[in-house]
């Protein structure tokens, strides 16, 4: 979170944002006193961060109250229809024929114990409704309660989200921050001053970080400020999907359909990263990406991968909230057609809390899943003023490369 800048400035901000789908409320007050230099600019926005992200870890528990409520709420409620449903049996069971029937065979104390048996079992039907009854009134108070604190989030939560939108827009090249513990890096790419590009990997063998960088340097004379993987691959490390590179399509789009998802690529909807000819950037499902550009000029790159972990502001039904399937993850966010982000995780995440960064905290429309524990990401942190040595490499299929902009 990036305050205005200013030298004395007090900034004080109270966040009550929510998770629409994973209905989290998280409450945050920070006070901080921002120096006008970039020193100081930059540690405030790395502690206003880690800060939400740690408010964010501490709050999940109201998400699961709620839940629990909501599932007590609807036993009690069957639980209720049963018993009435026992209770009109039961009323149904003590009618006149009974009655005679017993008369005309037993005695006046099995009759008696008959009409009590009876009547005790009624009774007992009666007064679990009523106690269930009372129950369910409880439990929808108690539900009343946290959805008045779910309904008073939500008022402020757009403001919330156009704040973050408005500060984190200028973000541009490597920011690091905290997310349940979880250390991710960011690289923000701009239209207006980076080049980006996906490139193939030979044809004998991987694209390596460490490759790409001395091209970059030796060959092609140019500073690279990220490089990362670029989507799935297969054994030989042809592209698992779509790759398209300097307006050469290199492999074809795959909509193989598969119906037990054990790859994470056909974990459906899958998703292109693409930049068009003009280098705008745009992240589409696969169905879309087909439709959209059927007659039209295809993008000059692009990448198939899977699955898409935002589409439309909306988090991918297939991925689960609180899912103990943690990995490295890598991702392709995009903000704007304009700007775009890269991320990876530097320890173990789930899917769901790595979309909810992309499509919470930098406001991504669409984000793109790359791979998972193989993935890499170089950054230049001494650009301008020198070059960052390749210090952990890996090999990979296609390779994304940002370069500033000529």
């Amino acid at each position: 979170m990036v305050y205005p800048i200013g030298s004395g400035f007090i900034a004080i901000l109270l966040v009550i944002a929510i998770s629409a789908s994973g209905r989290k409320i998280f409450f945050f007050q920070h006070i901080e006193n921002i120096n006008s230099s970039s020193d100081s600019i930059e540690k405030s926005r790395q502690r206003s961060f880690d800060s939400v992200a740690e408010i964010v870890y501490e709050n999940d528990d109201l998400a699961y109250r709620l839940k629990k409520i909501e599932e007590d709420i609807e036993n009690k409620k069957r639980q209720i229809q049963q018993a009435k449903g026992d209770s009109a049996t039961m009323r149904m069971s003590i009618n006149f024929k009974d009655i005679c029937s017993a008369l005309s065979v037993k005695t006046d104390k099995q009759i008696f114990d008959y009409l009590k048996s009876k009547f005790d079992s009624l009774s007992e039907i009666v007064d679990n409704i009523l106690y269930l009854t009372d129950s369910l009134k409880l439990l929808m108070k108690d539900e009343g309660a946290i959805q008045l604190r779910y309904a008073n989030a939500e008022k402020n939560y757009d403001n919330v989200l156009k704040y973050l939108s408005h500060e984190t827009a200028p973000l541009n090249g490597k920011y690091q921050f905290k997310f349940k513990n979880v250390e991710c890096t960011f690289f923000f790419a701009d239209k207006d001053k980076h080049s980006v590009s996906i490139l193939p990997p030979p044809e004998d063998g991987p694209s390596t970080i460490g490759s790409m960088f001395h091209v970059s340097m030796s060959q092609e004379r140019d500073t690279p400020l990220m490089i990362t993987n670029g989507g799935m691959f297969r054994p030989d490390y042809k592209p698992q999907g779509l790759l398209i590179s300097k307006n050469r399509q290199m492999h074809e789009v795959d909509t193989t359909r598969m119906l037990v998802k054990r790859l994470n690529f056909y974990l459906e909807p899958n998703g292109i990263f693409y930049i068009d000819s003009a280098g705008y950037y745009g992240i589409l499902s696969t169905s879309e990406y087909m439709s959209f550009f059927k007659n039209k000029r295809m993008p000059k790159f692009a990448t198939q991968s899977g699955p898409l972990l935002v589409n439309k502001r909306q988090l991918n039904t297939n991925i689960a909230d609180g899912s103990l399937n943690l990995n490295i993850r890598s991702g392709v966010g995009l903000m704007s057609n304009e700007k775009i982000v890269f991320a990876i995780s530097q320890q173990p995440i789930n899917f769901y809390d790595f979309s909810i960064i992309m499509r919470d905290f930098f406001h991504c429309d669409y984000a793109l899943f790359l791979d998972g524990a193989i993935s890499k990401m170089y950054t230049n942190d001494k650009y301008p003023n020198g070059v960052s040595p390749v210090t952990d490499d890996g090999t990979f299929g296609p390779i994304i490369i940002v370069k500033p902009k000529k």
